[in-house]
């Protein structure tokens, strides 16, 4: 028998549900909407549930607590700490309760967390948290920044990773019996709830083996969504690949209809990244209530409509016929970058 105590702490003992793919990792840090923090004191171990904010560029995470607790003061006497980001999927029946199970997504993390004194360190930290829960809010126009007695009942801490690890379980979408914690059942067993019979986009997504790309700051005076009342506007999104190449061209001039139809499939991936980014999970999403596809396209080009279906037929994939949607798809001389195109979208959100 394997000496448990004995291995990495970042080790994975099911190789089956082991996930190495460190882009998925990241991923799942980046839209987490919270996370749990472990730490310990005299062999006594904590937790704490909280907001945080990962920074791919830093390889590190920002979380925030009072000046004054438990976590801050176990964190000051010993920096070793663990952090865990998780997703629960469908429960699976089973005949014997020994292999009963449930879909999961999880991401575990080891690092030094780090209280930042500097008050120029502890705004980066903060601001990091604010363009992840408040980024479609303006500072100063639309909230005040801390001052320097408020920075002074915070703590701020940055956890530099030293190792990870990922670990999932996905089963068939078909999966006999399979239902969500909470669902109505009936006499028999089944959901009798029809929407918690369907798969949740996020576990469609992950089942299609779908990648969403990291989300991006807008490239210019804008958001890439506005929300108001139960309903979300999304900003126009180029077909930027997961390694942040760009898709460019016109189509008719070097790029075909096929070339185009996987182009806006692309531009839907960050669409929905943006989606989530805003709303912590795309289960959050009612309806997909309409799209426009803007094809940079040479005059001759009349194929748009076949361009933009890569863009709606993914987006009836993950949401299936939540999915379905009106829709525009036009032609333009040029595009800003000379990208292939962008696809814009409305989309009407789950009241609580």
């Amino acid at each position: 028998m394997r000496d448990a105590l004995a291995t990495a702490p970042a080790e994975v003992r099911r190789k089956d549900r082991e996930v190495t793919d460190d882009a998925w990792i990241r991923e799942m840090l980046r839209a987490a909407p919270y996370g749990v923090l472990a730490t310990t004191h005299d062999g006594q171990p904590f937790v704490n549930s909280n907001l945080f904010a990962y920074d791919e560029a830093e390889h590190a995470i920002y979380m925030h607590t009072s000046h004054a607790g438990r976590t801050a003061a176990n964190a000051a006497a010993d920096e070793r700490v663990c952090f865990t980001v998780f997703e629960m999927g469908r429960l699976l029946p089973a005949p014997r309760a020994f292999n009963m199970s449930v879909e999961y997504n999880g991401v575990v993390v080891f690092g030094r967390a780090r209280i930042l004194e500097d008050n120029a360190d502890k705004r980066h930290g903060l601001q990091r948290l604010l363009d992840k829960y408040f980024g479609h809010l303006t500072p100063d126009a639309d909230y005040i920044d801390p001052s320097e007695d408020e920075l002074k009942l915070t703590s701020v801490y940055r956890i530099a990773i030293d190792a990870w690890s990922g670990k999932r379980k996905v089963v068939d979408p078909g999966y006999e019996g399979a239902f969500r914690y909470g669902a109505q059942m009936d006499d028999g067993g089944r959901q009798v709830d029809a929407n918690a019979t369907m798969t949740s986009p996020e576990h469609r997504l992950a089942v299609l083996g779908l990648e969403l790309p990291a989300w991006r700051s807008p490239a210019g005076t804008f958001v890439h969504a506005v929300r108001t009342g139960n309903m979300l506007y999304t900003s126009g999104h180029a077909p930027i690949r997961a390694d942040g190449s760009v898709v460019l061209g016109r189509l008719g001039d070097g790029l075909d209809v096929d070339a185009g139809y996987d182009a806006a499939r692309v531009a839907a991936l960050n669409l929905l990244a943006t989606i989530r980014h805003e709303l912590g999970s795309l289960d959050r999403v009612a309806r997909i209530v309409r799209v426009l596809g803007t094809v940079n396209a040479t005059p001759e080009f009349i194929q748009h409509t076949q361009v933009i279906n890569g863009a709606s037929d993914l987006l009836i994939e993950v949401f299936g016929e939540s999915g379905k949607h009106a829709r525009l798809a036009v032609g333009v001389s040029s595009l800003p970058f000379n990208i292939a195109l962008e696809c814009e979208a409305i989309i009407e959100l789950q009241t609580p």
